[in-house]
């Protein structure tokens, strides 16, 4: 089977000091209707997964060679159906992450796996407990792979760090594997949850997880140390109220190699406007403070309904791409935050 990419639209963005305001620009041609779960990147491939959990590999069309189209795409690995796929890039290899459906003596059972390249997939998750999303982001030298295993009762959130273990010359590089450490206990759900990993320049990495606390419904916000530690710190930032499938995204920024003034964690998140049930839900922009962990909105994106998924990533000016959905369509914008 082959897997119908989404076709490539090459925009050549201006530095944002010279950049116009905001303005919506129509493709040519009829929409494409996206995917989903998403596709992830990493280094010079995009992973897809289709309807039958199958996930698809294919070089960028930037990392095809002169002259000639990407190649056809190879079928790397297979996941549990509509679960989110994720990929980071470990030096010159690429590491990507899925869930899958296991059978063991406790039943059927979703777990994480990581696959280096062409290698066979390790399990990420611990024996003994599943997971129900998993997020990868570069930090340095290595990989930062967070999971959620959502539970009714709680949703514990765990860590570990995946790094390169340098063969001989003649052999391949294998993945090595961190220790396990739960990081945060989250509230129990009775729905899908999904986190984001925020990475900035200096190292610096927080898990992201909306969910319930004692003081209410937040987007909680965890310091994720190098190597990850038990019982993180953590701080929330309330929501007016909750809800089901608040989404969030964040910048990971991890392997920029210099810090400076742009390169703060951004984070996307949708939240309800007001207290009330009814209320819309809005796309808000913001960034973490390191030094105190807390979160500092810069406002919200003007939408005329809902908004229901969000993705950030930042250019090689500092500026930040993010994507959302709401009512109207899927939207792009390019914004320059302070």
């Amino acid at each position: 089977m082959t897997l119908k990419f989404p076709p490539a639209v090459p925009v050549t963005p201006p530095a944002p000091a010279s950049a116009k305001p905001p303005a919506k620009k129509s493709l040519d041609g009829d929409p494409t209707r996206a995917s989903r779960p998403p596709c992830a990147v990493a280094g010079a491939h995009v992973f897809c997964p289709d309807a039958q959990g199958h996930i698809h590999r294919v070089l960028t069309a930037q990392s095809a060679p002169a002259g000639q189209p990407a190649p056809t795409d190879d079928i790397v690995a297979t996941a549990d159906t509509g679960a989110m796929i994720t990929a980071a890039a470990l030096g010159d290899h690429v590491v990507l992450g899925y869930l899958a459906v296991r059978t063991t003596s406790e039943g059927r059972t979703s777990e994480a796996f990581a696959k280096l390249d062409d290698q066979p997939p390790v399990p990420i998750s611990e024996s003994g407990s599943g997971a129900t999303d998993v997020v990868f982001a570069a930090r340095g030298d290595s990989v930062l792979a967070m999971t959620i295993d959502a539970r009714r009762a709680m949703s514990p959130v765990h860590a570990r760090v995946l790094s390169l273990d340098r063969a001989k010359p003649g052999k391949a590089d294998k993945l090595d594997v961190g220790p396990d450490a739960v990081i945060y206990v989250a509230g129990g759900s009775e729905h899908q949850v999904h986190g984001a990993l925020g990475v900035d320049a200096k190292g610096n990495a927080f898990g992201l997880i909306p969910t319930d606390s004692e003081h209410g419904f937040g987007l909680a916000m965890i310091r994720i140390d190098s190597p990850p530690r038990i019982e993180e710190p953590s701080r929330v930032s309330l929501y007016p109220n909750g809800f089901d499938f608040a989404a969030v995204a964040s910048t990971r920024d991890g392997q920029s190699g210099q810090a400076g003034p742009s390169d703060a964690i951004t984070v996307a998140r949708v939240r309800p406007l007001t207290a009330d049930a009814s209320s819309i839900r809005m796309l808000e922009l913001g960034k973490i403070d390191p030094k105190e962990s807390t979160f500092l909105s810069f406002g919200f994106v003007p939408s005329s309904s809902s908004v229901q998924n969000v993705a950030i990533v930042r250019d090689h000016f500092g500026a930040i791409w993010v994507e959302y959905t709401d009512g109207g369509g899927s939207w792009l914008e390019r914004r320059a935050c302070p």
